[in-house]
């Protein structure tokens, strides 16, 4: 696999609070809602949110374990086609990155296709995290059937009432783990913001961290960015 690995997170099949403070214009302390309440804007809010269709962001990928990994990535995405720019790897930049397309790519991080439903869930209150002027409110999930990936708890901001984190686990192919998974806004968007996970793989334990960062949104990405880039000269004897 050379310098590049393919994601923990993403093997187990699949994440920093929002700056509360920015978003509210007076500190003045908020009335808790009952759990039901907060279930049903919960709801609406997850029909209303959005994936943007073009992306451009980067993340760095620590992983510990059978091996380590330290790398820094740069990615353009438009639909399902995606441009991943190796930028840095064991904490030394490359002179030039190294580039992948990748063709029908999913995102795996679709806050969408993560957070639980009341269709698929059910749900019960563990209680409410304040800072004295913002709640947020963690609720236990079950799954209401058998899946290889499940929500075991979701913290929902209590101000746009999308998930805050959502705690999972997975178990296929051999691979039983554990994460966490946070988002944030941006722009007009809830995006992942770092993902954590930790899975016991040929009876090694290994973790990994993916923080994402310098989200941007284009109208559009030109033709050239998804071109293959072509091999430079072969070495001399």
């Amino acid at each position: 696999m050379g310098r590049r690995v393919a994601a923990l997170c993403a093997l187990l099949a699949v994440a920093c609070p929002v700056d509360v403070a920015a978003q509210r214009a007076q500190p003045t302390a908020q009335p808790l809602e009952t759990a039901a309440t907060v279930l049903a804007k919960y709801e609406a809010a997850m029909d209303r949110a959005k994936v943007p269709d073009v992306v451009r962001f980067e993340y760095a990928v620590e992983q510990v374990g059978p091996r380590n990994i330290a790398q820094t990535h740069r990615v353009y995405r438009s639909g399902l086609t995606e441009r991943d720019e190796l930028l840095a790897a064991d904490g030394l930049a490359l002179a030039t990155p190294e580039i992948r397309i990748i063709r029908d790519r999913v995102n795996r991080y679709n806050v969408t296709t993560l957070a639980p439903r009341a269709k698929d869930y059910a749900f019960s209150l563990l209680g409410e995290q304040s800072d004295g002027a913002h709640t947020d409110y963690v609720f236990a999930t079950s799954a209401r059937a058998p899946a290889a990936f499940t929500v075991d708890s979701v913290t929902i901001d209590g101000l746009v009432h999308l998930p805050r984190s959502i705690a999972y686990t997975v178990s296929a192919g051999g691979v039983r783990g554990h994460g966490t998974l946070t988002f944030t806004k941006a722009d007009k968007y809830w995006v992942i913001e770092e993902a954590s996970a930790t899975a016991r793989i040929a009876g090694k334990v290994a973790r990994e961290r993916i923080v994402f960062s310098r989200y941007d949104f284009p109208r559009s990405l030109p033709d050239s960015t998804f071109i293959e880039p072509r091999a430079g000269p072969a070495p001399g004897p």
